[in-house]
């Protein structure tokens, strides 16, 4: 549970962290118009990768997809921060919302599982409280790094939490696999692709339009 509220306060961080750093980001790598993919690309990726993991996780168990969502966001988190082009921090933080979206999902997913419904509340509690505290801690940490200089720890400073959560859930997160002796050849034949990506993209599109509204593109 440790593991699962250190992920949540790291999302807090990657979402709120960047908006008051993100004009010297953009100027320190010429990003002109490009800066709001950095924000929205994570965003379109996190909300993209949500609705198959569901899915995933009862074929495969708990375990694999939430230790893989906190890889990728971790990757995406130092490839963010190593970026000198726009095209490489925009591509850096997609690979960071692929990461959030699957960790946002997955830790809903294993609190139900662990927790009885009667005390749920509690802990569904202490995921919030994470998740505040990054929220309101990430702008101040933005600002902060962004005034000294040092804009690439925006993308770095939720590493270590991510890296932590990690350790944590491969030594202690267990979990039941749906029909464990069945070959993970015919798990990957049951997946729903058709109906994954259609969902996916229905909720991309709806994201992208939502986001680029306006009375210009009505």
């Amino acid at each position: 549970m440790v593991a699962l509220a250190a992920g949540k306060l790291m999302l807090a961080l990657e979402i709120t962290i960047i908006s008051t750093a993100m004009p010297t980001i953009a100027s320190a790598l010429n990003m002109g118009g490009e800066y709001v993919w950095a924000s929205n690309g994570a965003a379109l990726a996190s909300a993209a990768i949500s609705p198959p993991l569901g899915q995933l996780s009862d074929l495969f168990g708990r375990r694999i997809p939430t230790g893989l969502s906190f890889l990728v966001f971790v990757g995406g988190g130092i490839l963010s921060g190593a970026a000198t082009t726009p095209a490489q921090l925009i591509a850096g933080r997609v690979v960071m919302g692929l990461g959030s979206g699957g960790i946002n999902v997955m830790a809903a997913i294993v609190v139900s599982d662990l927790v009885p419904v009667r005390v749920r509340g509690n802990y569904m509690a202490i995921m919030l409280a994470a998740y505040l505290l990054g929220a309101t801690g990430g702008p101040l940490l933005g600002g902060v790094l962004a005034q000294a200089g040092r804009w690439r720890w925006v993308f770095w400073l939720p590493v270590p939490f991510g890296v932590a959560s990690l350790v944590l859930l491969a030594l202690f997160l267990r979990g039941s696999v749906r029909d464990p002796h069945v070959a993970w050849r015919r798990k990957l034949a049951a997946v729903d692709y058709a109906g994954n990506a259609v969902l996916t993209a229905a909720t991309t599109a709806m994201l992208y339009a939502i986001t680029y509204a306006g009375p210009d593109r009505p």
